[in-house]
């Protein structure tokens, strides 16, 4: 849960290394063979199966300060059906680096003094998700479509922050830094998709998509004051899509 230091301390730790590289390294592979997945699935069902390449940069906010403002990439692939629906799978991966100020204060001992720590804090703080959704398109059209459906998801979150906490009548001045993963946390929500076809080449199209989803992130028995039990992520994607058969000629 990162590193603590001591009331009156003033000294800088070590950033953690072979720990964070490590896990970083086995998040990236797992994101590698997922997408070289996906894309042997795609390309090897052919044309003329009603499938698609799905490809999109993200941003939106996150309830939680850590995740206030985030960007990313989401690579999916697509089994779109006659009935208008259609089933995903899929992996994103999401990152923000935007500092913020933390102001917490606690009551010690009795009768209760009140403290108050104030900390700048820089994150380097990524999501890594595996997702599944399955749309419905009331329009029957060759020309647009719009989607809508539920999102369920499982996702790795890695926070590692450096942290200055400022000098006050309690505490002097400290930077430290702040490291932890929360490994398999179920996330559920809703995307609403609007996607136009046939942009330059027939089976290219492009799309734009609002999402809501609901991660979890401690634990269900667990909690702490700094951390929430679930995150709401509310974002904004825009994206490419490539039919791998002539979706035109399908209603």
């Amino acid at each position: 849960m990162g590193y603590r230091l001591p009331v009156k301390a003033s000294y800088r730790l070590p950033v953690p290394g072979c720990r964070l590289e490590e896990s970083k390294h086995n998040t990236l592979t797992m994101a590698k063979i997922l997408f070289l997945i996906f894309f042997l699935v795609a390309v090897g069902n052919g044309p003329g199966s009603a499938q698609q390449l799905d490809i999109r940069t993200c941003r939106g906010a996150g309830s939680f300060w850590s995740f206030s403002n985030y960007m990313g990439y989401s690579i999916s692939y697509n089994q779109k059906f006659k009935s208008g629906t259609r089933f995903g799978v899929g992996f994103s991966h999401f990152g923000n680096d935007n500092s913020y100020s933390w102001i917490h204060t606690s009551i010690y001992g009795d009768p209760g003094i009140t403290k108050t720590f104030v900390e700048d804090r820089n994150p380097k703080n990524e999501r890594y998700s595996a997702f599944y959704t399955i749309g419905w398109n009331p329009v029957k059209s060759q020309k647009a479509g719009i989607y809508w459906g539920p999102i369920v998801s499982l996702n790795w979150i890695h926070i590692f922050e450096q942290n200055h906490r400022f000098a006050n009548e309690w505490f002097e001045d400290a930077i430290y830094y702040t490291e932890y993963w929360r490994p398999k946390r179920l996330g559920v929500g809703l995307f609403l998709e609007f996607e136009i076809k046939e942009i330059i080449f027939r089976q290219l199209s492009a799309s734009m998509r609002l999402q809501s989803e609901w991660v979890g992130f401690n634990g269900f028995l667990s909690w702490d004051r700094s951390d929430p039990k679930t995150i709401i992520w509310n974002g904004a994607d825009i994206g490419l899509k490539w039919n791998f058969d002539r979706l035109s000629n399908k209603k």
